[in-house]
């Protein structure tokens, strides 16, 4: 029998059209009802606040390296059984693996059986390995609701379920597995992408299974990529974009890139606009020699003045790039540019597929992304 046919699988509405660079689209309904569902003594506050308002609101916030949400950063990586049975393709998968992002604590982990029936059923067929995180370790079932109340909403949002994300497109013929925990109120506030399931009659089921007690529930998750999902579902509860980042790009990278240049989304009219300049560019350009009205005087030329001192200093994303280049060339890293442009892409894609688009996020994102495939060209053609 196959993981699937055991574990629950969260559904999310899939978008194939791939998001411009700086022109990011409207977030997805939340349906308030999916979040009364979940944490029904919440009803009042949900009704009279905004989802802006209220991710910013609940979102955890960790001090310090231990404390009540040291679960959230616990992860475990593993290769899982046949590629048959979590695959929902085999195309496109001749892209070079990048083993990053899972963070896996111990020698590589195997699931004894394929047959993965809950969470304290799956917990005895695999290795009895600790969430390691800072030094602590917090051990698989030691991670469960307890308290009963904690079924309904517990005014600490603590762990719920456990997620077990895969690759929808291994790269691999064996594929792999991360497991971490999730609070499934976060969860879905920050999932736009999250749709209702539905059962073998068509039913539907509410998007993420209910809380069982002295337990956490399983649920499986097909994502386009490993590499980063585990971070983004930390950034998800706790909106902590600066650790987001650190997390995928390297400390040296990441200070020749910042201060960032200032650079705006662009709206949809901004869009079709300039896709339209392409072709009325030269027209205009005609019109404007060919102008009856315009004096005889002949046209006096005006040298463009030198750069002075402020606009030789002005960063951009080109003059950033070649900075970057010369000092991986210098370090001998140029590798360590292209690993952190693949990480950035993959992260990009995860964003989208979750549907969460924060333009904060977004922006600094594209802004690197774009630095650093510069600067990737440039390495290339030497």
């Amino acid at each position: 029998m196959s993981i699937m046919a055991h574990l629950p699988i969260l559904q999310l509405v899939h978008d194939k059209h791939v998001v411009p660079p700086f022109l990011y689209p409207k977030e997805r309904h939340i349906d308030l009802k999916v979040l009364i569902d979940i944490c029904p003594d919440r009803e009042d506050y949900l009704h009279i606040h905004s989802i802006a308002d209220i991710r910013a609101d609940l979102k955890l916030r960790p001090v310090g390296d231990k404390g009540p949400w040291e679960w959230l950063y616990q992860s475990i990586g593993s290769p899982v059984l046949s590629g048959t049975t979590v695959s929902a393709s085999n195309d496109e998968d001749d892209e070079d693996d990048v083993s990053v992002g899972c963070k896996i604590n111990s020698p590589r982990l195997s699931i004894l059986n394929e047959t993965v029936l809950s969470a304290k059923a799956s917990a005895r067929r695999i290795p009895v390995v600790p969430w390691v995180q800072h030094g602590s370790h917090i051990s698989l079932e030691s991670l469960n609701l307890t308290v009963h109340e904690a079924l309904i909403s517990p005014r600490q949002l603590g762990p719920t379920h456990i997620l077990v994300a895969y690759e929808s497109r291994p790269r691999r013929a064996s594929g792999r597995i991360c497991e971490m925990p999730i609070n499934d109120f976060l969860f879905a506030m920050n999932v736009p992408n999250l749709a209702p399931r539905k059962d073998e009659d068509g039913a539907s089921l509410p998007p993420i299974p209910r809380r069982i007690h002295g337990d956490l529930h399983r649920v499986l998750i097909a994502v386009p990529h490993l590499l980063t999902f585990p971070e983004l579902v930390v950034y998800l509860h706790n909106k902590n974009q600066a650790e987001l980042f650190r997390k995928i790009v390297p400390q040296w990278i990441h200070d020749i890139m910042h201060p960032l240049p200032s650079i705006s989304p662009r709206t949809e009219f901004e869009a079709s606009l300039n896709a339209l300049r392409g072709t009325t560019c030269s027209w205009f350009a005609g019109l404007r020699r060919f102008n009856p009205f315009r004096s005889g005087k002949p046209k006096v030329e005006r040298s463009k003045p030198l750069l002075n001192a402020t606009d030789a200093s002005q960063r951009t994303i080109s003059s950033i790039a070649r900075e970057l280049e010369a000092t991986a060339r210098t370090l001998r890293e140029e590798q360590l540019i292209v690993s952190t442009t693949v990480g950035l892409n993959a992260l990009r894609e995860n964003l989208q597929f979750v549907g969460y688009f924060d333009v904060d996020l977004w922006l600094e994102m594209d802004t690197m992304r774009g630095i650093l495939m510069k600067a990737v060209t440039s390495v290339a053609k030497v």
